[in-house]
């Protein structure tokens, strides 16, 4: 990359030890610690209670593959899996139907809702005998405990059948408003469930999915099946269809204050908790509720000095033939307003000059603010090519995959174009500054909307830190001591039946000397085995790879950082000392918003302002020391509002030397940098990011 003489100042504290907190508040989490063996909870689980007219029953079917191809084994597997259950419950079952299923060779376990179960111990012993994963047994089996819960009040209020006990359900479900669209429909919020039993850790977690459907008429209750909302009040609506919960859905994480509580997704984790809570006792299973509880706190965050930019900007006019109204006036104000030299039309990479910055403006396409489209050529019986399909996707990432399976890099819009070129020949295109806008418009008056202060100077922040660290390839103004990692992102697509998992990894050197970070060209690999051949660190330390995960190698004391969230990282819910359910219950459903420890119902995202901040800046890391691990809670700058749309997530930050054997994470300058350097106002205005600038720049490699 160019060297640059000159200096991009950060303001950064040096890294101090952080603080230890008395008496911390603890936090609910949706994590359990399951001690039992599990052939013990199995047999306490499928034990039928008199209070339940329903129990779980399981059925043990043989249907070998007989040189079936794949999609026709399965289906008749599943034609034949129907027609057994259909035989034990003396009922025609339909493809609605739903049960859980465990598959080994020719073997097939199915799990489901029956009012004369016949589990017996000794068929337990042939399901462990053949081979059985009795973990992902318990999970299914906790699933349809949790299922009858969820459907109670609703058959308190309708009669329900086996087949309903038996269909898709979505619970939480809410109207989000009384007013109907044009043709008259109402817009559903809901979510479904997962749990995840760990065999390797012993505990148990669930997670929520959002589902968004168009009904009839509105109400509050329950989506049952296909057709149905099932409400609270004793009505029966009309489930049109389900529809994009990305575009549509609107359910807010939280609410506080005048609005009701029930039905936010905060609401359905408490009641999901306490709801298994019930079954462990119920069933007499021991078990633990995993709780955060900060054991330490830091509030210093890296801030920018300034933004001004090196070289030219450049933008890109990629807005189409739309014949907006105001076209000219907003790119020109645009221009203007981030100082760009021209406006220019869409070129192929290779003729842009990579002594510029260029700044490429999108049509906004999906109500997400994503612009991303791929164009196939469909093909005749005969093979030959006819009319081509556009297809607007979510992510730059599904391009890619795209790309990187059979598709040709002109099937993409041209934007998601350059980033690929970009990634594909990065010795020529990697000095390039790249960074999309996406604008939407008026559909009424055909109008574009100019982006507001807020959305420019966050896209100059983001030309900044590129033109830094793409073209100079250094930053400045750190108090660090000399030092040098390798910053590894990993990107790795869901493995599809008959495919290949889709890979590929950046590792970026860099240099900390006299106050500079210098910023080396990255090494890509599209597979594991190519990273862990070049990767020392890899060997031995670190198992698989996931998606997004995010490495600092430590090659002076041989140690590897890890910072990653999952489901089976504790995420905060509530407080342990007071239920979110029923303190809105003693309240006519509301919950008002407190920063006292001893009110708060959802303490860390409400916390008091540290006295060092300036006034109305609550930003802290919140970690909790786990053994050799820990957990980080990055509280926003503001408090949360009335309504937050999503939760915080907690991270945790795990530590192995190249040997393979753990460290206490922090303990390790690499763990402590990547605290120390989380960003204020930098990447994103008025916004702290979760995580460490050096994670940013080791994932601009991969997504520019």
């Amino acid at each position: 990359m160019t060297d640059s003489t000159f200096v991009h100042q950060i303001r950064m504290d040096e890294m101090q030890s952080f603080l230890p907190l008395a008496e911390a508040p603890k936090a609910r989490t949706q994590l359990f610690d399951l001690s039992e063996p599990v052939e013990c909870m199995l047999e306490k689980l499928l034990q039928p209670k008199e209070s339940s007219e329903l129990s779980i029953d399981i059925l043990l079917l043989p249907f070998a593959r007989k040189g079936r191809d794949w999609p026709e084994y399965m289906k008749q597997a599943h034609q034949t899996i129907r027609k057994a259950i259909g035989s034990a419950l003396d009922t025609k079952v339909k493809p609605n139907f739903q049960y859980h299923t465990l598959r080994i060779k020719e073997y097939f376990l199915v799990v489901y809702l029956s009012p004369k179960p016949d589990v017996t111990p000794s068929k337990l012993q042939e399901f462990k005998a053949k081979g059985f994963d009795l973990y992902r047994l318990v999970q299914a089996v906790l699933e349809l405990h949790l299922k009858r819960r969820l459907i109670k009040e609703a058959a308190d209020n309708f009669e329900l059948g086996i087949v309903d006990y038996n269909s898709e359900l979505f619970f939480a479900a809410e109207v989000q408003s009384d007013k109907a669209n044009k043709r008259g429909h109402f817009y559903v919020d809901a979510l479904s469930f997962e749990l995840y039993f760990s065999p390797d850790f012993k505990d148990l977690t669930f997670a929520l999915h959002g589902k968004c459907f168009q009904s009839q008429t509105p109400g509050v209750g329950l989506v049952s099946g296909e057709d149905r909302l099932l409400l609270t009040n004793k009505e029966t609506q009309q489930i049109l269809e389900m529809v994009s919960t990305t575009r549509f859905g609107k359910k807010p994480y939280m609410r506080f204050a005048t609005q009701s509580y029930w039905g936010c997704r905060n609401h359905a984790e408490n009641q999901i908790q306490r709801y298994l809570c019930d079954i462990f006792e119920e069933y007499e299973i021991a078990f633990s509720p995993r709780i955060f509880q900060a054991t330490h706190h830091y509030n210093h965050f890296i801030q920018k000095a300034n933004t001004h930019l090196k070289r030219p900007l450049v933008l890109i006019d990629n807005l189409g033939h739309y014949p907006y109204v105001n076209r000219d006036d907003v790119l020109e104000e645009l221009k203007n307003s981030l100082g760009a030299t021209e406006i220019i039309q869409p070129l192929p990479i290779e003729q842009l000059n990579p002594s510029s910055n260029y700044l490429v403006l999108n049509h906004e396409i999906k109500s997400n603010g994503s612009s991303v489209v791929i164009t196939e050529a469909s093909k005749n019986k005969g093979g030959a090519e006819s009319n081509s399909k556009s297809k607007m996707v979510n992510s730059f990432w599904q391009a890619w995959e795209h790309v990187a399976g059979k598709g040709n890099v002109h099937d993409l819009d041209y934007y998601s174009q350059l980033k690929v070129q970009r990634l594909k020949k990065p010795n020529s295109h990697l000095p390039l500054v790249l960074q999309g806008c996406n604008l939407g418009s008026d559909k009424k008056t055909n109008a574009l909307k100019s982006p507001n202060t807020h959305k420019t100077e966050t896209l100059a922040n983001q030309l900044w830190l590129k033109e830094a660290v793409f073209s100079h390839g250094k930053i400045h103004g750190f108090k660090v001591p000399d030092s040098t990692y390798i910053l590894v992102s990993v990107r790795k697509t869901k493995r599809q039946r008959g495919g290949r998992e889709k890979v590929l990894i950046a590792a970026t050197r860099v240099e900390f000397a006299e106050g500079i970070l210098h910023i080396g060209r990255p090494d890509y690999f599209d597979s594991e085995a190519k990273a862990r051949v070049h990767l020392k660190a890899f060997k031995d330390s670190v198992g698989k790879l996931y998606n997004d995960n995010f490495y600092l190698i430590d090659e002076q004391r041989e140690v590897v950082i890890c910072r990653y969230n999952t489901n089976r990282v504790p995420a905060v819910i509530g407080s342990v000392d007071r239920c979110s359910m029923e303190t809105a219950r003693g309240a006519d459903g509301q919950i008002s918003k407190s920063i006292k420890p001893d009110k708060s119902v959802l303490p860390y995202y409400l916390a008091r302002k540290p006295k060092e901040n300036n006034l109305n800046q609550y930003q802290q890391l919140f970690i909790q020391k786990n053994g050799n691990e820990a957990l980080v809670f990055c509280t926003p700058k503001n408090q949360i509002k009335q309504m937050p749309g999503k939760r915080i997530l907690t991270y945790n930050f795990i530590g192995r030397r190249f040997d393979g054997q753990e460290v206490d994470v922090l303990q390790e300058p690499a763990a402590q940098l990547l605290l120390c350097t989380y960003t204020m106002d930098l990447l994103k205005q008025k916004e702290i990011t979760q995580s460490s600038l050096l994670e940013k720049i080791s994932k601009m490699m991969l997504e520019n």
